[in-house]
């Protein structure tokens, strides 16, 4: 409704033959790339670090980085940065970008807003806090401009054509192997949007917690860590972190106390009790062949089913 919002889990896999993979929590899949974009990536991690670096270094030599201009020139520079590839770094990498335009109000369609809220009663939203969208449904229009907002467009590119697929206005799009995630994030989409409309923490949290949900319940064991989420609005671009305390079973006793948040320009997961931490690195900063899993997996469910079941 004002901006976009993206996220992204924190794990990549490296694969040591049949049953030998091993995890490691400490990537930062979504980077800053021009005032009012943001650029997320999945896939092999060597391919999309070197891509990247190709887009960072053109975008320093452009005199041109709207969101417009970032949007016509990023398809061309992604298929001829990756023929030079090595062949053997040319792996299947897809990037999501998502800008917001400073100055351009959100035009939303009342339809769209209705289906929404419908899916949103099913699944058990029983009232919102503020009037957007009965304000929205109530004029009339099938369009309505939205006064003191900005508009948000999203895309996703994919190896090796990097063709341009646009995310229409109000809906969700998700790349790599949580891409099942789209149908769990609808079911919260009316609280993300509507409820609390401009609490940025609150709608952070539903969409956060939806994606844990699917990931968890579904098992994905490449998708793993914290979620950090970003949200771009206008030229500004607002990273969202969070604070999550598991208890004990039965207890009040505070097992674990995960904090998200960013450091001296890095994000960093920490555990307050234990005092684990684990930073995240830019994908060319990313270990290149670790011996070991580095896993932040303190609040994750999966773990505690694992324990339950005498796997630990």
């Amino acid at each position: 409704m004002d901006g976009v919002f993206l996220a992204a889990d924190t794990r990549v896999t490296y694969s040591k033959g049949p049953g030998q993979d091993i995890y490691v929590d400490q990537a930062m899949k979504v980077l800053h790339l021009a005032p009012g974009t943001a650029i997320g990536y999945v896939g092999r991690v060597e391919t999309a670090a070197v891509l990247l670096k190709y887009v960072i270094d053109g975008r320093d030599h452009r005199e041109r980085t709207d969101p417009i201009s970032l949007m016509n020139w990023l398809p061309r520079v992604l298929r001829a940065a990756y023929q030079r590839v090595r062949p053997e770094l040319r792996g299947d990498v897809a990037f999501m970008v998502g800008s917001s335009l400073a100055g351009r109000p959100m035009l939303v369609e009342t339809t769209k807003v209705r289906e929404i809220l419908f899916e949103g009663v099913k699944n058990g939203l029983n009232s919102i806090v503020g009037r957007l969208p009965i304000t929205i449904l109530s004029s009339g229009a099938r369009f309505v401009s939205l006064t003191n907002t900005c508009a948000g467009l999203l895309y996703v590119l994919r190896s090796p054509g990097f063709e341009l697929r646009i995310c229409p206005p109000l809906q969700v799009a998700a790349i790599g192997s949580g891409h099942g995630v789209i149908e769990e994030v609808r079911r919260v989409h009316a609280r993300v949007l509507f409820d609390y409309s401009g609490n940025v923490g609150i709608q952070a949290y539903w969409f956060r917690q939806a994606i844990a949900d699917f990931v968890e319940r579904n098992d994905i064991s490449s998708v793993g860590g914290l979620y950090p989420v970003i949200r771009v609005r206008g030229n500004d671009f607002l990273c969202i972190g969070q604070s999550t305390k598991k208890f004990k079973r039965g207890t009040s006793e505070i097992e674990a106390d995960v904090t998200l948040s960013v450091e001296n320009g890095c994000w960093v997961q920490r555990n307050r009790v234990t005092g684990k931490e684990i930073k995240l690195e830019l994908p060319w900063n990313i270990p290149k062949n670790p011996k070991q899993d580095i896993r932040f997996d303190d609040i994750d469910r999966r773990r505690s089913r694992k324990v339950d079941a005498g796997d630990f």
